[in-house]
């Protein structure tokens, strides 16, 4: 690929990633905090990449039992591995987002409703609920694919760098790579994936680079955090890594290059 189309490409990703924006979750063996999300609609469509089914919690300022879901319910580090891997998480307020409430006939809280990429209530969870309890009532909700999907969750790896556009991937056109499934918009995309698939991976399988030579921390990186360098995407866990990130970007790959070579 000639350099001017790289650069084009590179600017071109932000606005591509735009379309789907990734809440990755971290998948260290750390206890997770939740990632809420604020934006349903946002969340609908990160539901449709990544196979995953939408929690929404509603609750208020004045409700006792929603601050007690939230210190101990939401803080077990179970729960937040669940919700964080399996699910995507958007926390709202009840008084502020009525037109919400009444949507999905909410009378009480808090109120927790598991939902499909298309609002499609699939549970309602009534009420505080303990750690086990909670746990039961998502046990049988996480990703509709099998195996680990990588970090481009359903979305095509390929199309993007081919074609600047933006496509969802099909489950029987997917191929197993480094452990992680990838899903393909066509098999002409997936033909070219397997014939040089460093093109189309990202560095660090996804994770971001930054935290992990500056931080020392195995991070995810999120999808609306990415940039093209030397012809490989770089996924970052926040604005701050990616601009890090950029400002520097042939010392953090040299380093990269030799943390591998002296593996």
């Amino acid at each position: 690929m000639a350099y001017r189309n790289l650069r084009n490409l590179r600017n071109l990703w932000p606005l591509i990633l735009a379309c789907f924006v990734g809440c990755v979750a971290d998948s260290s063996a750390r206890a997770q905090s939740i990632d809420w999300g604020k934006d349903l609609k946002k969340a609908a469509r990160e539901s449709e990449i990544y196979g995953k089914p939408v929690l929404l919690y509603l609750s208020t300022d004045w409700c006792h039992f929603c601050r007690k879901m939230e210190g101990e319910t939401f803080a077990d580090s179970e729960v937040g591995a669940k919700v964080s891997g399996d699910l995507i998480a958007v926390r709202l307020d009840g008084e502020k987002h009525r037109s919400i409430v009444k949507k999905f006939g909410v009378r009480g809280f808090p109120m927790s409703i598991v939902l499909d990429s298309r609002m499609k209530v699939l549970a309602e969870i009534r009420g505080y609920r303990k750690v086990p309890q909670f746990l039961g009532d998502l046990s049988e909700f996480g990703p509709d694919t099998d195996g680990a999907l990588s970090i481009y969750g359903k979305a095509c790896p390929v199309q993007p760098l081919e074609t600047g556009k933006f496509a969802i991937g099909k489950v029987d056109i997917a191929v197993e790579h480094r452990g992680y499934q990838v899903l393909f918009a066509s098999d002409a995309n997936r033909d070219l994936f397997r014939a040089n698939p460093q093109k189309y991976w990202p560095a660090m399988d996804g994770f971001c680079v930054v935290s992990a030579l500056d931080d020392g921390k195995k991070r995810l990186g999120k999808l609306e955090h990415a940039t093209l360098y030397e012809g490989v995407t770089w996924f970052f866990a926040s604005k701050a890594r990616k601009k890090a990130f950029d400002a520097d970007a042939e010392n953090y790959a040299r380093r990269l290059a030799g943390n591998a070579s002296g593996s």
